[in-house]
């Protein structure tokens, strides 16, 4: 018999499931529409294989399905419900997104309570992400939206809903502040608690303080933007890369050298100081993939290493140059 104390404890991801899911049961109690994928459906249904292709199917089916009926306020629920997936497997930048996109679909018709939920569920898994700036600015929309909810108030979910979310914020507020304090004890804060140096704001993780140099770390910078891919990350922000690493996991951002001129789901970069290996050089985001011919790149599962293919493509040449281990924003002065 298993020794209870051998189970490991729940990572950050995991508890902060626990704590959105109850705010959100506030909200929505009772059943859900049988089509919108939950946490307990993927860790019952994938077992064995997690947060890989299967389930990653899994989830893309109940969006394309929610999204063919139209009812936006249970497109978000099934956008947040995702969010919490990719948070307990610890993809971060993954919930980053989709919490965004329930809150894109609830604003659509005006639901104010699960919009302030979303900014605060997009603002906490930022800060998981060590992307501290833009978790400051989720918490401070939930405080400018959270006064409509409860202009409104007329049941008593949404009063307690409205109370613990206050709690909750008012908290990650200040746990973040003195966080940055830590972090950076020598530097001013501005107006809004964000600490600045020469102009832009910071956001590197802790253990990455002072910054890292070494022939390994190279710095590239955001040269212009299209679409809604990682809209956290606007041009002229400064990305710190470690070119040193080889094997990469399903959601790290990584900078990409190629000679196409029309990669999707991408950014274009410079780099700073290196010369260039490759005509073009882009920001971009690792999916895993059920198998090599549904995507652009094909992965060993063994070694992590990266290897792109562009089958549709003539004298195709892409690589993997490193991993985004932070980035930097410019400020308004």
């Amino acid at each position: 018999m298993s020794d209870p104390s051998d189970t490991p404890p729940p990572n950050p991801g995991q508890m902060l499931v626990d704590s959105l899911m109850r705010l959100l049961d506030m909200l929505y109690p009772g059943q859900l529409p049988l089509d919108i994928i939950t946490l307990q459906d993927i860790k019952l249904r994938y077992r064995l294989t997690g947060m890989g292709a299967p389930a990653m199917r899994a989830m893309e089916q109940a969006q394309r399905i929610m999204r063919a009926i139209g009812n936006y306020q249970h497109i978000g629920l099934c956008e947040f419900h995702i969010g919490l997936i990719y948070l307990f497997y610890q993809d971060f930048h993954g919930a980053v997104e989709q919490f965004a996109e329930a809150r894109r679909q609830w604003s659509f018709v005006n639901e104010t309570a699960p919009v302030c939920l979303a900014y605060y569920a997009e603002g906490r898994a930022q800060e998981l992400a060590l992307h501290y700036e833009a978790a400051m600015a989720c918490y401070g929309k939930v405080e400018q939206c959270l006064p409509r909810v409860q202009l409104g108030l007329a049941q008593e979910s949404l009063r307690r809903f409205t109370k613990a979310l206050t709690t909750e914020v008012t908290q990650a507020q200040t746990d973040l502040r003195e966080l940055l304090r830590q972090a950076f004890p020598d530097l001013p804060d501005d107006d809004d608690g964000n600490v600045k140096r020469n102009g832009r704001t910071i956001i590197p993780p802790p253990a990455l303080t002072p910054i890292p140099t070494g022939d390994v770390y190279q710095w590239y910078q955001v040269t212009g933007r299209g679409g809604d891919f990682l809209q956290t990350i606007p041009t002229d922000s400064w990305l710190l890369v470690d070119t040193s690493v080889r094997a990469f996991q399903h959601g790290e951002l990584v900078i990409i050298g190629s000679n196409s001129s029309n990669l999707t789901g991408s950014i274009p970069v410079r780099p700073y100081t290196q010369l260039a290996t490759f005509p073009r050089t882009y920001l971009g985001r690792l999916h895993e993939r059920a198998n090599s011919d549904e995507g652009p790149f094909v992965r060993n599962v063994e070694t992590g290493e990266v290897q792109f293919r562009f089958p549709n493509e003539d004298n195709q040449v892409t690589a993997v140059l490193g991993l985004v281990v932070g980035y930097w924003l410019h400020t308004k002065k």
